[in-house]
C-alpha cells in the first residue's frame, strides 16, 4: 500500500515540476519553501493517527477466537493461547510452527517454561496441564483444584508451578508433579520472585503478600493501593516489585528496604496488566482504555502510549532479546518493536570464496570484496553481476577504489598491491614490497596512493614512483586513512599510537596515544574534523583533530574489526570480532543502537556513499541493511479502504487523505475537525519547489539511525505536545531533516528549548534545506526563542573541548547567518565575540610566514600550522583560530552582498566590536580597498582639475573635467542599478547626485560663456564636500571625519538656539542705533562678528546700546561658545565610545558600495572558513583610548574583576552556606520524622497481621498523630523559609545597594567629563 503511495507522490511531483513556471515567484516561492514543508511536517504529524497506524513500528495478528495469552518460548517463537486452541508462530518467516485444538475444556490461563520449553494451562475443569512443546503433547496433569483456575505462573527456574483458583493457590513441584503447599486465599494476581524462594500474590484491598516456599508461611505484607491490584510483576534483578491497581496506580517496591520506592500516579485509568524489560530499563502498563504505556524503569520517567488495540489488554511479554512486546486483547495480537531489531538484505553469497575485506565504490556502483582464495571479486550492485579478478598469489587482505570509480588498488599476503582497470577488468600495474600488504588508501584527489605493512609508502599514480616512505619494521601498520580534505594522513599499528602525518609536508605532525592494546582501524569524520580508533581489546575513541586530544572513550566486548561514519558525521558504526554492530550517537555521547543488525564472524562494515543503507560482511554473506524502513506496508483503517494518497490545502494547516473512487476527508490542524469533500472541488494541491526538496508523509516512520523505540517515544509526545517528555530535541522527524528544535523553535516554545538548552542537550542541526532551528523562530518572529538559542550558540561557542555536538551546533548557522545578524538580536555580540575558536588552547611556537596578525580564508574548518610558519626563523609564541562555519568570500557575490546588507542594518551595533565581524569587513576591506582608493583619486582629480580650470580657464581641463565627471557618473549609475530603491536611501548619494548636476549645468554655462558667481560657489561646495569623502580611505583620517560628521549632527539642535540669538541680537543693535533698514549686515553681521572677536559693527551711543553689547558678549561670546565646546566635548567622549562602531560601520558601508559595483560581473557564490594566527601576548589596543576609555576599562578590569566580583563572591558564598544550612536541618528533621513513620508502619503491620480488625482505631490514631508531626514539620519548615528569604532579601538588598553606587559613580564620572 506504501509503495504505491509513494510512487503516486513522486509521480504528482513530476507533473507540478514539469508544469512549474519559471519567473520572479519562484525565487520568492523557494525562500518560502522551508517555511510551507515545516508547516506540512507539523500538521501531518499532529493528525496522522487519524488515518495511520505505522506497521513499521507494530504488526499485528488478527484472530477469530478469544486469545489471552501471547508470549517468546524462545527468541522469535510466538506463543499464543485462545480458550481451545495452541498455536506456535515464527514470527520472522510467519510459519506455524505447531496448533493443537482442545475439546472438552477452556483454556483460561497460561505460562511459560523457557528453560525445558514447557507450556502450562489452567483451564475450566479445574486441572493444570503442562506441555512439551518438542513433544508437543501434554507430559504432566496436575489435579487439586476444587474451581476453575483463574492463575497460574511458572518460577524462573521452572522448578515451581503456581496456579490459584476462586478460594485457594497451590504450588507445584514440576519435576515430581506433586503438590508441594496448598495455600488458603483468593488472590488477582501471581508472580514469582527471580530467586524462587517466595511467591507473590495480591488480593482484596490492594494487599500484596510474600509467600515463603521453603518455610511454607506468608513473610511479608505490602499495603499501599486503595483498591484491587490486579498485576504484579518482579524486576529480573530482584530488587524491585512493580504493582498496577483499579485506583490509577502503579507502585514500585523496595523489596530490600520494604518500602515504596515510587509512586505512578499520572495515569487516568485502571491497570490491568503489567511487565519489566528483561534488562530492567522498561516498565509496560496496559490500561483499562485499551493502550500500553511505556516508562523508564530506572528513571522513573514516562517513555510513551502504544495505540491500536480496540478491547482490553490482557497480556504483555517482551522477548529476550529487548527486541519486541507482543500484546494481545480478546480479538488480536500485536508486536511492538520496542529496538531497532532491522532486517537485511543478502546482495551476495558465495561459500567456496571467504571473504577478508570489502570496499564500495564512491558511486555507489560496485562493491570489491578480497578473499582467502588470492582473488578479488568485483561485484556489480545494478546488475548483480559478479567479475573475478586473479593475479595475487596469496590471500586478499586489503582493497580500495580510486575517488574517479575508475582504479581498484588491492594488497595481499604475497608482499605486493595490483592495480585494476575497472571499466576493462584487467591488471594495469603491480608493485612488490618488503612486507605483507595489510591496508590501502587513496588519496581524495587520486594522485596518491597510500600502503602499509611495516611501512608506510605514499606513489604516485601519475608516474608509479615512490614519493615517501615511513619506515616503523618493528610495528605492522593496521589501518591506514586519509582525511577527506586531504591535507592529513593517519596510520593505526601494533605500538598502540595513531600516527598523524601532514601530506604537504611529507612528516609526521602528531602521536595519539590512549589505547592499551594495538591499534585495529581508524577512519576520519566527513568533515576531517574528528578520527576515530578501535583496538584489539575493543577499545573506541574518539579524536579532536584541531585540539590534538581525545574527546570520548568507550569499551565493547572484543575487537574492534571495522567503524564508518555516517554521511553526517553525526553517528559512528562499529563492528567486532564477535559480530556486534553497534550504533554510536556522536552528539550525545552514548550508544544508540546495539545488535539491530546482526552478522557473525564480521569482515567488514561500511555505508553505502548516500548514507541510506549499511553494507556488512561476513566469512561468505554480505547484507545490505536499508534505514528507510518506513516502505513497509500501512494499516488502514477498513471503515475506508482502496487508500490512494495523501495532499495538503494551500495553507498547508490541512491534510487531505483520498480514497477510492471519489473519496476525500480532510483533518484540520488547527482544531482537529474530520471533514469529508467532494472529489470535483477539493481545494487541495501539492506545491513541489523547483529542486524536488519537499516532505513525505511517509518518512515520518522512519527512526533512520535512531533508536527505534526512543525515536517512537519522541513523535508520540510531540505528535500529544508533550514536549516536556521529550527526552532528545535532536531526533530528526521526516525526509527533511527537521529535528524537534525546528519545530519548537517555528511554534515558539521557549520555555522547552531553554530546559534543552540549561543541560546541554540542543544540538542544532541543519534540516534538509540547510536551516538551523534559529531560522524558523526569526521567520516566525519569535524574539525571545532567537535571542535565547543566539545566546545558545556564544556558551557552544565557548565550551572548552570542540566536540561533535559543538561543531555540528556552530555549523549549522552557515547559511542562516545574515537571517541571525539582520535580526538584530541582543545576544549578537556576545556570539561573534567568541566565533572565532582557539585551535589548541596550548600557545605554539614558529616563525610567521608575514606580519602578524595573519588572516586566510580557507576551505577546511582548522588550520595546519606549518601552513602559516617558516621552516626556520626566529620562534615567536603564536596562537591559532579559525571560524566553525563558512562565510561568502567571493567579491560582488550575491551571498556577499547579502552579509554585508546584514550587517549594516544590524541595529545591535556592538556587533563592530567582535573580533569576527571585524575580521571579515579587514578581509573585504583587504580585497577591494585597490578600487576604493581608485575611487578616491577620480574623486580628488576631479577637484584638481576643477580648481585648474577655474583659475586659467583652459579648455583642456575642462575637458579633463567633463570626462572625470561622466566617469564618477557612470559609478554611480552602475551602483544604482545593482542597489534599487536602497540607493536613494544613503544621503551621500543625494550630495553625489546634485553635485553631478550643478556640475553639468556650470558645464553647459561654461559653453555658452555665462559666469555665475553664486551658482559656481554652490557646484565648488558639492565637489569639496563630496572630495571630503575619499578621506575614508586611510585609516589615519578615517576616524577623524566620521568625528567630523557626527560633531556637525549633534550640534544642529544647538545651530538652532545659535541663530536665532543671533538674529535677535542683531535686530536689537539695529533698534538701538536708530536704524530702520532690514538688511545682512544689520541682522546677522552685527551680532555674529562679535563671536570673532570683532564690535565695530556695534553701536555705542546710548546706554540702551551699551546694554545690547553687554547682552551679545554674554550670550553670544561667553555662554554659546562654552556651550558649543561643552557639547564638542561630549561628543568626543562619546564618540571614543564608538569609535570601533564608526570606523568599522564606516568601512563596510564603503566595501558594500564597491561590491555593489562588482556585482555586475554575476560572480558565484563560494564560502570559506576564517583561520587566524596572531600573537599569543600581543596587547591589542594598548595605545591610549582617551579618559572615558581608560575610566571604562578601569571599571570593568579592575574594579569590577578585581574589587567588586570578589566581594559578591563572597556574599554568594555566605548565601549559600545558609541555604545549605537550613535545607540540613530541614532534611535532618525530615528524617527523623520519616524513620518515626517507618518504625511506626512496621509495628503497624505486625499487628495487621494478626488484629486486623481490632486495630484499625489505634492505626486512624497514630495517623492522625503523624498528620499532626507532619503539619508541626510543615510549620517549621516554613518558618526556616521564611527566615532564609528575609536573609537572602538582606543579602540582595545590599549587593543592589553597591550597584546603585556604582552607577552613581559612574554618572559623577561621566558629568565631570
Amino acid at each position: 500500500m506504501s509503495d504505491s503511495l509513494h510512487a503516486n507522490l513522486l509521480k504528482e511531483s513530476d507533473i507540478l515540476k514539469t508544469n512549474q513556471n519559471e519567473g520572479p515567484l519562484v525565487a520568492e516561492s523557494k525562500k518560502n519553501q522551508p517555511l510551507k514543508e515545516i508547516q506540512k511536517a507539523l500538521t501531518f504529524t499532529k493528525v496522522q493517527n487519524s488515518f495511520f497506524i505505522p506497521a513499521s513500528f507494530s504488526r499485528w495478528i488478527f484472530g477469530k477466537s478469544r486469545t489471552f495469552f501471547v508470549g517468546f518460548l524462545f527468541k522469535n517463537l510466538i506463543i499464543s493461547i485462545t480458550s481451545n486452541k495452541i498455536k506456535a508462530r515464527c514470527l520472522d518467516s510467519g510459519t506455524k510452527e505447531f496448533s493443537s485444538r482442545i475439546y472438552g475444556y477452556q483454556m483460561i490461563c497460561a505460562s511459560l517454561d523457557t528453560n525445558k520449553y514447557y507450556i502450562a494451562t489452567g483451564s475450566s475443569d479445574s486441572v493444570v496441564r503442562i506441555w512439551n512443546y518438542y513433544a508437543k503433547e501434554i507430559i504432566a496433569t496436575l489435579n487439586g483444584h476444587k474451581d476453575r483456575i483463574k492463575l497460574i505462573c511458572f518460577s524462573l527456574d521452572g522448578l515451581y508451578l503456581a496456579s490459584s483458583s476462586n478460594s485457594e493457590i497451590i504450588i507445584w513441584d514440576v519435576e515430581a508433579q506433586t503438590n508441594l503447599w496448598k495455600y488458603n486465599n483468593e488472590v488477582d494476581a501471581l508472580c514469582w520472585s527471580p530467586d524462587s524462594k517466595f511467591l507473590v500474590t495480591s488480593s482484596k484491598h490492594g494487599l500484596i503478600d510474600f509467600l515463603n516456599v521453603n518455610e511454607k508461611k506468608s513473610d511479608l505484607c505490602f499495603k499501599g493501593h486503595e483498591n484491587n491490584a490486579f498485576t504484579v510483576a518482579f524486576s529480573l534483578d530482584g530488587k524491585f516489585l512493580v504493582s498496577g491497581s483499579r485506583d490509577k496506580s502503579v507502585l514500585i517496591w523496595d523489596v530490600l528496604e520494604k518500602k515504596i520506592e515510587h509512586r505512578i500516579t499520572e495515569i487516568s485509568f485502571s491497570v490491568n496488566v503489567i511487565c519489566i524489560s528483561p534488562d530492567n530499563t522498561i516498565l509496560a502498563i496496559g490500561l483499562s482504555n485499551y493502550t500500553i504505556s511505556l516508562w523508564d524503569f530506572k528513571e522513573k520517567a514516562f517513555m510513551c502510549s502504544l495505540n491500536g488495540h480496540s478491547k482490553l489488554i490482557l497480556c504483555l511479554n517482551f522477548n529476550e532479546d529487548m527486541s519486541l512486546l507482543a500484546s494481545c486483547c480478546e480479538w488480536s495480537i500485536r508486536f511492538w518493536r520496542i529496538k531497532s531489531k532491522r532486517s537485511g538484505q543478502r546482495i551476495y553469497e558465495n561459500f567456496r570464496k571467504k571473504v577478508t575485506c570489502m570496499c564500495i565504490s564512491q558511486n555507489g556502483e560496485y562493491l570489491s570484496l578480497g578473499c582467502y582464495e588470492n582473488t578479488v571479486n568485483l561485484w556489480n550492485l545494478k546488475t548483480q553481476q559478479e567479475t573475478i579478478l586473479e593475479g595475487h598469489k596469496n590471500r586478499v587482505n586489503t582493497v580500495c577504489f580510486s575517488p574517479d570509480n575508475k582504479l581498484l588498488a588491492s594488497g595481499s599476503y604475497d608482499q605486493s598491491f595490483i592495480i585494476w582497470d575497472i571499466v576493462e577488468k584487467k591488471e594495469l600495474w603491480r608493485n612488490y614490497t618488503k612486507f605483507n600488504i595489510n591496508s590501502l588508501a587513496f588519496s581524495p584527489d587520486g594522485k596518491i596512493l597510500a600502503s602499509a605493512s611495516n611501512q608506510i609508502a605514499f606513489w604516485n599514480m601519475a608516474d608509479k614512483t615512490n614519493l615517501w616512505l615511513y619506515d616503523m619494521s618493528y610495528h605492522k601498520i593496521y589501518c591506514i586513512s586519509f582525511s577527506p580534505d586531504g591535507r592529513l594522513f593517519a596510520s593505526a599499528s601494533d605500538d598502540k599510537t595513531i600516527k598523524i602525518f601532514d601530506v604537504q609536508k611529507k612528516k609526521e605532525k602528531n602521536n595519539f596515544i590512549g589505547h592499551i592494546d594495538s591499534l585495529a582501524y581508524v577512519c576520519f569524520s566527513p568533515d576531517s574534523m574528528f578520527l576515530a580508533s578501535g583496538d584489539m581489546d575493543g577499545g573506541l575513541k574518539l579524536w579532536s583533530i584541531a585540539e590534538k586530544k581525545n574527546i570520548w572513550s568507550f569499551r565493547t566486548v572484543n575487537r574492534i574489526i571495522s567503524m564508518n561514519f555516517s554521511i553526517d558525521g553525526k553517528f559512528l558504526v562499529t563492528g567486532n570480532a564477535n559480530g556486534d554492530i553497534r550504533m554510536w550517537n556522536l552528539l550525545l555521547k552514548k550508544e544508540e543502537v546495539f545488535n539491530a543488525l546482526k552478522n557473525n564472524d564480521l569482515e567488514g562494515i561500511l555505508f553505502t556513499p548516500d548514507g541510506k543503507s549499511l553494507i556488512t560482511g561476513n566469512d561468505w554473506i554480505i547484507m545490505m541493511w536499508n534505514f528507510k524502513d518506513y516502505t513497509e506496508e500501512l494499516k488502514i483503517p477498513s471503515k475506508r479502504n482502496n487508500y490512494k494518497r495523501i495532499t495538503f490545502s494551500e495553507d498547508n494547516y490541512t491534510v487531505y487523505a483520498h480514497y477510492e473512487p471519489f473519496l476525500i476527508v480532510g483533518y484540520n490542524y488547527k482544531d482537529g475537525a474530520e471533514t469529508v469533500v467532494d472529489d470535483a472541488n477539493t481545494p487541495f494541491f501539492i506545491p513541489i519547489e523547483d529542486g524536488g526538496i519537499v516532505f513525505d508523509p511517509l518518512s515520518c516512520y522512519s527512526s533512520g539511525l535512531h533508536n527505534k523505540l526512543e525515536y517512537h517515544c519522541s513523535f508520540y509526545n510531540f505528535q500529544n505536545q508533550d514536549y516536556e517528555k521529550i527526552k532528545d530535541p535532536n531526533i530528526t522527524i521526516s525526509n527533511l531533516k527537521f529535528t524537534i528544535a525546528h519545530f519548537l523553535a517555528f511554534l515558539g516554545h521557549k520555555d522547552y528549548l531553554q530546559n534543552y538548552t540549561q543541560n546541554s542537550k540542543l544540538c542544532l542541526c541543519a534540516d534538509a534545506f540547510g536551516h538551523s532551528p534559529l531560522y524558523y523562530s526569526i521567520k516566525q518572529q519569535h524574539r525571545e526563542v532567537t535571542d535565547l538559542l543566539v545566546n545558545y550558540l556564544s556558551e557552544i561557542a565557548q565550551l572548552e573541548d570542540f566536540g561533535v555536538l559543538k561543531y555540528t551546533t556552530l555549523k549549522s548557522i552557515e547559511k542562516d547567518l545574515t537571517e541571525i545578524i539582520k535580526s538584530s538580536s541582543s545576544q549578537l555580540d556576545s556570539f561573534f565575540a567568541h566565533a572565532l575558536l582557539f585551535q589548541n588552547k596550548v600557545i605554539d611556537f614558529g616563525c610567521p610566514l608575514e606580519d602578524l596578525p595573519m588572516m586566510f580564508t580557507s576551505n577546511f574548518t582548522f588550520s595546519i600550522e606549518s601552513e602559516f610558519l617558516l621552516e626556520k626563523g626566529p620562534e615567536i609564541p603564536l596562537v591559532f583560530k579559525h571560524s566553525a562555519f563558512c562565510i561568502p568570500t567571493v567579491t560582488g557575490s550575491q551571498a556577499s552582498l547579502e552579509l554585508l546588507s546584514a550587517i549594516t542594518s544590524c541595529e545591535n551595533k556592538d556587533i563592530y566590536r567582535t573580533e569576527f565581524i571585524q575580521c571579515i569587513i579587514k578581509k573585504k576591506w583587504d580585497e577591494i580597498h585597490n578600487w576604493v582608493y581608485f575611487y578616491t583619486f577620480i574623486l580628488w582629480a576631479n577637484l584638481v582639475f576643477l580648481c585648474l580650470f577655474l583659475v586659467s580657464k583652459s579648455l583642456g581641463f575642462f575637458i579633463i573635467v567633463m570626462i572625470v565627471n561622466v566617469v564618477l557618473l557612470s559609478w554611480e549609475v552602475l551602483q544604482a542599478i545593482m542597489s534599487g530603491q536602497s540607493y536613494f536611501a544613503d544621503v551621500v548619494n543625494f550630495i553625489d547626485i546634485i553635485r553631478f548636476l550643478t556640475t553639468a549645468i556650470f558645464g553647459i554655462l561654461v559653453l555658452f560663456d555665462i559666469e555665475e558667481a553664486s551658482f559656481t560657489w554652490i557646484m565648488l561646495a558639492f565637489n569639496l564636500i563630496r572630495g571630503i569623502s575619499g578621506f575614508t580611505a586611510f585609516d589615519s583620517t578615517r576616524y577623524y571625519i566620521k568625528l567630523l560628521t557626527v560633531s556637525i549632527y549633534e550640534m544642529k539642535d544647538f545651530l538652532y538656539i545659535f541663530i536665532y540669538t543671533t538674529i535677535a541680537l542683531g535686530l536689537l543693535n539695529m533698534i538701538a542705533g536708530n536704524k530702520n533698514e532690514l538688511s545682512y549686515e544689520s541682522l546677522w553681521d552685527s551680532s555674529f562678528n562679535l563671536v570673532v572677536g570683532n564690535s565695530d559693527m556695534f553701536f555705542n551711543t546710548s546706554y540702551i546700546q551699551n546694554i545690547t553689547f553687554l547682552l551679545a558678549v554674554t550670550i553670544n561670546m561667553i555662554i554659546m561658545l562654552n556651550m558649543i565646546i561643552s557639547i564638542l566635548g561630549d561628543v568626543f567622549d562619546e564618540f571614543q565610545l564608538g569609535s570601533e562602531i564608526f570606523n568599522y560601520s564606516e568601512m563596510i558601508q564603503v566595501i558594500l558600495e564597491i561590491e555593489q559595483i562588482l556585482s555586475i560581473k554575476n560572480r558565484q557564490n563560494e564560502f570559506k572558513y576564517i583561520q587566524t594566527c596572531m600573537n599569543a601576548y600581543e596587547q591589542v589596543g594598548s595605545d591610549w583610548k582617551g579618559k572615558v576609555m581608560d575610566i571604562r576599562d578601569f571599571m570593568e578590569d579592575k574594579f569590577m574583576k578585581k574589587t567588586l566580583k570578589p566581594a559578591l563572591d563572597e556574599n554568594a558564598k555566605s548565601v549559600k552556606i545558609c541555604i545549605d544550612r537550613v535545607n540540613q536541618k530541614f532534611v535532618d528533621n525530615f528524617k527523623a520524622v520519616d524513620g518515626k513513620f517507618v518504625a511506626m508502619e512496621k509495628r503497624v503491620d505486625e499487628k495487621i497481621m494478626n488484629l486486623e480488625g481490632k486495630l484499625l482505631g489505634k492505626i486512624e490514631e497514630n495517623a492522625k498523630a503523624l498528620e499532626e508531626n507532619t503539619k508541626v514539620l510543615e510549620e517549621n519548615a516554613k518558618a526556616l523559609e521564611e527566615k532564609f528569604t528575609a536573609e537572602f532579601r538582606g543579602v540582595e538588598g545590599k549587593m543592589n545597594e553597591i550597584k546603585d553606587k556604582i552607577d552613581l559613580i559612574l554618572n559623577l564620572i561621566s558629568k565631570s567629563n
